[in-house]
């Protein structure tokens, strides 16, 4: 299998994180830190650059995730702090599960084929059929923002968050924030009931995140100055002989 540096940010490549080694010309610090190693087979490619990579073609990095559960420990200490706050939400929508097996590997598991999320059974669109169970799973949140408009001097950039419950791939959960104005009443809320003694548990986080990303990127730098210096004997080498 055949792998690759990708920029997220611009797509760039380089087969190494460190842009020595076929690298798109102009690899720089910020596609360093915005890089993922990723499948080359899994990537579409347009003008030199990647404008796509497919569903699982990305291959987690050793910076940003562990074997452990594939979260690094960072992250699990930032998990760590909310749920000690309050519990983890549930999807708590009713789903008929069957027996089924992955492909290629043969794994069994259980195969959502009906959903009907909580919101529309409260507001009474759907009620749910005997074989169907409430499902625990834990959600997923996904928030970004994208530009909207013709030209840089017109658009303003619109917020997307996107649930999905990890068991059984529920996207529909309507009462949970959908905009920045309810997520904003929900943070105030949070923050009113959130521990001293956790915030600092998050500034903790916090730093370590910031001397993580200054360990890496003073790498960058000596990578890039022995890379510089190599380049420079080689070509003083290469005058000497003329």
């Amino acid at each position: 299998m055949k792998t690759i540096w990708v920029c997220l940010s611009c797509g760039k490549t380089s087969e190494d994180r460190y842009g020595n080694v076929n690298t798109t010309p102009g690899w720089d610090e910020s596609c360093f830190l915005n890089s993922v190693k990723a499948k080359k087979d899994h990537l579409v490619f347009e003008g030199g650059y990647v404008i796509q990579i497919k569903d699982g073609g990305i291959i987690e990095d050793n910076l940003k995730k562990e074997k452990d559960g594939g979260m690094n420990k960072l992250e699990k200490n930032l998990k760590t702090v909310f749920q000690e706050t309050d519990k983890n939400m549930k999807c708590k929508s009713f789903v008929t599960f069957v027996s089924a097996r992955k492909k290629g590997s043969g794994t069994p598991y259980q195969k959502p084929i009906k959903i009907y999320p909580k919101y529309y059974i409260a507001a009474g669109r759907f009620s749910p059929d005997p074989d169907m169970v409430e499902c625990d799973g834990d959600l997923e949140v996904l928030i970004d923002a994208e530009m909207d408009g013709e030209c840089a001097c017109s658009s303003y950039a619109v917020l997307n968050i996107k649930y999905k419950c990890e068991k059984c791939g529920n996207e529909e959960f309507r009462e949970l924030p959908q905009d920045s104005k309810e997520l904003s009443y929900l943070m105030e809320w949070y923050l009113e009931e959130l521990p001293e003694e956790q915030r600092d548990r998050l500034l903790d986080n916090k730093l370590q995140r910031e001397l993580e990303h200054q360990k890496e990127v003073e790498r960058f730098h000596q990578e890039s100055q022995a890379k510089f210096q190599k380049l420079r004997k080689e070509l003083t080498k290469t005058k000497k002989k003329k």
